[in-house]
C-alpha cells in the first residue's frame, strides 16, 4: 500500500531538524525523484527520499550511530507519513571554511567606530537573541556581514548611522 507522502517537504524536514537539534549547518535535498520505481517511492517523484547534511554541537563526543540515531529521532513523525530513506551525511565543524561568515558562523569583529570587539553569531528566525549577540542572516547587519572575510571592512548602513567593522576571524561554536 502506498502512503500519501505529498505532504512532506525539504522545508518541513528543515523547520523540524532545526526546532530540535539547532544545527549550525543544514543542507536538505529531496532525491524521490532520483528514485521513481524503486521501493518506497510513491510515484509522485517527491517526499520520499532526502538527503539530510547536518553538524550541531549536540553530536559533540557521540558516536557515529548515536548522531544519526538523533537525525532519525527529530523526523520520527515523517517517517510515521512515508519518509522512505533518508542519507545523513555528518559535519564535523572543523572541516568547515572559515574564511567567510555564513549561516551559523560566529565573527569576530573590531567595532571602528567604537575601538572595540564584538562577536556576533549569524542564526535563523527563532534563534535570535541581542543579548547573546545572536543575530538573523536577515537583519540589516546580518546580511551586512554574510559571504564577508576575514580581514574584510564592512560599512553597514543602518537607521542610526554606518556602522564599520573589520572581520577579525570567523569560527563556529563546537
Amino acid at each position: 500500500s502506498r502512503r500519501n507522502t505529498m505532504n512532506i517537504s525539504a522545508d518541513q524536514l528543515e523547520r523540524a531538524l532545526r526546532e530540535k537539534l539547532k544545527p549550525f549547518t543544514l543542507d536538505i535535498v529531496d532525491e524521490s525523484a532520483d528514485h521513481a520505481g524503486h521501493s518506497g517511492s510513491d510515484g509522485t517523484g517527491q517526499g520520499t527520499h532526502f538527503r539530510v547534511r547536518i553538524g550541531c554541537a549536540g553530536f559533540n563526543g557521540l558516536t557515529r550511530v548515536a548522531k544519526h540515531r538523533l537525525v532519525y529521532d527529530a523526523l520520527q513523525a515523517f517517517i510515521a507519513q512515508g519518509l522512505h530513506a533518508l542519507a545523513i551525511e555528518i559535519v564535523d565543524p572543523t572541516t568547515l571554511s572559515t574564511e567567510t561568515v555564513v549561516f551559523g558562523s560566529s565573527a569576530r569583529l573590531m567595532d571602528l567606530n567604537e575601538n572595540k570587539e564584538i562577536v556576533f553569531t549569524l542564526v535563523g528566525p527563532g534563534d535570535e537573541d541581542p543579548e547573546k549577540r545572536k543575530i538573523l542572516t536577515t537583519s540589516p547587519r546580518g546580511k551586512g556581514l554574510i559571504g564577508r572575510r576575514r580581514g574584510e571592512v564592512v560599512e553597514i548602513v543602518v537607521p542610526k548611522g554606518t556602522l564599520r567593522y573589520k572581520i577579525i576571524d570567523i569560527f563556529f561554536d563546537r
